[in-house]
């Protein structure tokens, strides 16, 4: 059975409790996260007893209501303690197909379950497991990431610190408008204080000797063992390496360790190829649509195979 409780009802308590136990568990099915992300609302679906929980947000346009994956939000889908059956994960797949569907993302877990006859797109996402020394994982970066990196140990006018304040990062933010538009970083900020607040934050930054205020951060978002690249950025006007820099210190402090590091892979070449240069592997999730250029997508998804 599939009972649908809406963002307003679910018991937040019980629902907390669930969703730390799945072995899928991601931070971005936490209810604090979504409350911020998808602020027109969510609804909450749980299969028999919490055998099952699946988080689906939606927005509301003109009197329309849409399912569609807010930003900040990579994968969401079906979270199970334990692995569930082909038919109930079908379910679940054909109740969110009931819905007027403009995009939604399922889980890296969820993979297995597609069969071929369910329309959806695999996306890549990249990840890089740090239990290893780092002179291991230094190796698998490319000579260009090699390069950059060495390019800046050389220099001397810079430091690199793990905090500061939210103000400082959206000078950064802002200084990348095109990227982040306004609503999205109005929901950007809320979710950076949030996760700071609840201490689900790291942080490196790198600041200028003739400045006050970071030139490149790093803002990750912890999510049980894996470390997620929520926001790496850099002003215009800075060297790209600074990027590299910070994700080279950030391998140092965690290798050795059991943390499986998120790069948020992207379908963009050029951050595709940036993440793949420090030795990221390849990890595939399903994203579904049911509106009626899923097909020409699809379409074209399949021509660059």
């Amino acid at each position: 059975m599939i009972k649908k409780f809406s963002h307003k009802t679910i018991d937040k308590k019980v629902y907390g409790l669930a969703l730390e136990s799945t072995k899928n568990y991601m931070v971005y099915a936490e209810l604090w996260f979504l409350d911020i992300v998808s602020p027109d609302g969510y609804d909450i679906w749980i299969l028999n007893d919490f055998e099952a929980i699946m988080p689906v947000p939606y927005q509301k346009k003109v009197g329309c209501k849409f399912v569609i994956q807010p930003p900040f939000c990579q994968q969401l889908g079906i979270f199970y303690k334990k692995s569930i059956s082909i038919n109930d994960f079908s379910a679940l797949f054909s109740k969110l197909n009931q819905y007027k569907v403009r995009n939604y993302h399922f889980n890296e877990d969820n993979t297995q379950y597609f069969k071929n006859e369910m329309p959806v797109l695999f996306r890549t996402n990249q990840t890089l497991y740090l239990n290893k020394d780092y002179s291991e994982l230094y190796k698998k970066f490319n000579s260009n990431r090699k390069r950059e990196i060495n390019k800046l140990q050389r220099l001397a006018d810079f430091k690199v610190t793990e905090s500061f304040s939210i103000d400082a990062i959206f000078k950064i933010v802002n200084d990348n408008e095109d990227i982040f538009p306004h609503r999205n970083r109005l929901l950007l900020r809320k979710l950076l204080e949030t996760a700071d607040h609840r201490k689900k934050l790291y942080s490196f930054f790198i600041i200028p000797d003739y400045k006050d205020s970071p030139i490149t951060c790093l803002i990750l978002i912890k999510s049980c063992n894996r470390v997620i690249s929520l926001l790496p950025l850099r002003a215009k006007s800075t060297f790209k390496g600074t990027i590299s820099y910070l994700y080279d210190k950030l391998f140092k402090q965690f290798s050795n360790s059991p943390i499986l590091f998120d790069f948020e892979g992207s379908e963009i070449s050029g951050i595709y190829n940036f993440n793949k240069s420090f030795g990221a592997e390849n990890i595939t999730y399903a994203s579904f649509t049911n509106f009626k250029w899923f097909e020409i997508l699809k379409k074209i998804r399949n021509s660059n195979h």
